[in-house]
Formats: structure tokens, sequence, C-alpha cells
């Protein structure tokens, strides 16, 4: 059990969205950025891809889990340093060392990867308002934990290196979470988030185990 209500939850996202304004709106932007550059640019840009998330892994490390959602979770500062792992993690093997391209080529796993980013970062802030949450209590791509580890997810999906698995662990650990605690707080659409996790574990098997069948 965790140790805070669903509505507890959703109470603190709508102070923290109100407290950031407008770095919700510019999350949205900077995410839907993050998309176009993944799936409609024909050269790789893997570099400012991997750099906006790492500016978002960081920002919800710091900002979510150590200002805000420590006064609900003991757990959040450890959840905030793995956040800033990750952001690191992205800067140092994409941005720094270049160890992932990132471009869209029509494959089913690439389709996937694109459905897989609209949905974190168009899909369930919607069904966030749709299920009847206030607008200030959704949660946007870039700024808050289970969106920002799927949009990762999915753009990952879109690159071909062994460097990706190690910017995988993370969010596919914290997709995992997602759905137990999901169930714990009783939130039927954030299965969503560790469906988007199966789905893209999977796919780097089925791709990986592709791959070699095809090289002699």
């Amino acid at each position: 059990m965790v140790p805070y209500s669903a509505d507890a939850y959703f109470a603190l996202f709508s102070d923290y969205n109100q407290a950031i304004r407008p770095v919700p709106a510019l999350a949205l932007f900077l995410a839907a950025g993050v998309i176009a550059l993944a799936t409609r640019s024909r050269q790789n840009r893997g570099r400012i891809i991997l750099a906006f998330l790492a500016a978002g892994w960081a920002w919800t490390g710091l900002v979510w889990h150590f200002a805000f959602f420590d006064v609900l979770n003991f757990a959040a500062p450890a959840y905030g340093v793995l956040f800033v792992l990750q952001a690191l993690l992205l800067l140092w093997i994409g941005v720094y060392r270049r160890q992932i391209a990132i471009g869209f080529d029509g494959s089913p796993t690439h389709w996937l990867g694109a459905m897989i980013m609209g949905v974190s970062i168009f899909f369930l802030p919607l069904i966030d308002w749709i299920s009847g949450t206030s607008w200030t209590e959704t949660r946007f791509a870039l700024i808050t934990p289970g969106t920002t580890a799927s949009l990762t997810a999915g753009v990952l999906l879109l690159s071909a290196e062994r460097a990706r698995y190690a910017l995988l662990v993370v969010p596919l650990f914290w997709l995992a979470g997602s759905g137990l605690h999901a169930w714990a707080l009783d939130i039927p659409r954030d299965y969503l988030l560790s469906a988007a996790g199966a789905i893209v574990l999977v796919s780097c098997i089925v791709f990986r185990e592709t791959r070699g069948r095809r090289t002699p």
C-alpha cells in the first residue's frame, strides 16, 4: 500500500502545476517538438531530442520529487536521485558521446515508438482531463514521472544502437512500477504506462532476435 490516496496525489499535482506556471505549457510545446523531430526530420536529431529528455528527467527529479512529492512519499528523494541519474546518462551517452541516433523509417517498431510518444504527450493528459480531474491536475510529459518515462521509452524505440538499452533501464523500471501504483490507488488509466513499458520491452527483444537471425 502507498501512504496516500488518489485524491491527495492529484491534489498535489494541482498545487505543482499552479506553482510552476507557465512551465506546463512550455513542457507540452517541447514534448511536441520531441515527437516532431523524432518522426519528421530527415536528419538525425538525436542529440537535441535526448537533451530535451534529459532536461525533463532532471526537472522531474529535482522539482517534482524533491520539492513536492516528498510531502506524500518518504521515498521521493530516492526517486529524485534516480531521475537525475537518468538525466546524466542521457547527457553522457546521447549528447556528449553521441551514441544514439534517432530516426523514423516506417518500420512496425518505429510506428510503435511514435504511438507511445503520442500517447505520452497527448492521450494520457487528455484521459486525465476526461476522467474528471481538473486541468491543473493534468500530468504532462517532461515534468511528471510516468509520462516522461513512457515518452523516453517511445523515443528509444526509434534507435537501433546497443547504447539505448542502458538508457531504457530506468524508464522501464518506472513504467513497471506504475502498474503497481495504479493498482494501489485504483487509477486504471495508469495501466497504460505499464502497457507502454511492456510493448517497448517486447519490441526490443523481438527486434534484437530478428536482427540476430538476419546476421550471417
